[in-house]
């Protein structure tokens, strides 16, 4: 039969248990921490960017009021061949719109930006204006289309370009909302604390773990040199 000294084993197991714990928490603290950063990394850099908001418009093109009753049933044969919005939705995006639409609205100029999209398969086209004040955003809109309005007129017609929708009352929130920022913001500091804290538990823990294994592995020398002295 052959002595298995379970005193030294459970001895061993108990230390290895501590620190694989020790380890794990470690592991923890500096995902936590990671996170907290990245957090109030991310707080800062949205709290100070330009708020934006974008308007939106919508625009149709039918037969001119001058074009002949006869001549209408072609005329909308024609604009829904698709060709008449390609032209029209070209010239609304023209760079030359955004000087009288930034007066318009007393913005500058490289705070705006207007896009247009024709709808496939009908004549209207939708159009979007990005600036940095919801009423500025919606003048900046009415002021290309009119501004673009007689040179659309005349060149993907003989046709009439009318408001199916106008971009009063349309301007909303670009990107990330502001609520969320503040959020995100306030968020950060508080939880990099909190991590903080429990960093420092968790320290004085391991302090204590580790004297802990340091007494366990003295009594188990202590426990072998008396049982070697015994032999």
């Amino acid at each position: 039969m052959v002595d298995i000294d379970t005193t030294f084993a459970i001895s061993v197991e108990k230390p290895t248990r501590r620190v694989v714990r020790i380890r794990r928490r470690r592991i923890a603290i500096m995902l936590s921490t990671a996170i907290a950063i990245a957090t109030v990394a991310t707080g800062l850099i949205l709290g100070s960017g330009t708020p934006s908001y974008r308007a939106t418009a919508q625009v149709v093109l039918v037969p001119s009021a001058d074009t002949a009753a006869e001549l209408v049933p072609s005329a909308w044969e024609s604009l829904t061949s698709e060709r008449a919005t390609a032209v029209a939705t070209a010239i609304l995006t023209e760079p030359q719109w955004l000087g009288p639409a930034s007066v318009a609205a007393a913005i500058p100029p490289e705070t705006l930006t207007i896009r247009a999209t024709a709808i496939s398969g009908t004549t209207l086209i939708q159009l979007t204006s990005v600036a940095p004040d919801p009423r500025a955003a919606e003048v900046a809109l009415d002021s290309v289309i009119e501004s673009a309005r007689m040179l659309v007129e005349r060149l993907s017609g003989p046709v009439a370009l009318v408001y199916s929708q106008p971009s009063t009352g349309t301007a909303v929130t670009a990107g990330i909302p502001r609520s969320t920022t503040i959020l995100t913001g306030a968020t950060g500091p508080a939880l990099l604390v909190s991590v903080m804290a429990w960093t420092i538990r968790n320290r004085k823990r391991e302090v204590n773990e580790s004297s802990a294994i340091a007494g366990t592995k003295s009594s188990d020398q202590t426990g072998e040199a008396a049982q070697s002295s015994s032999r």
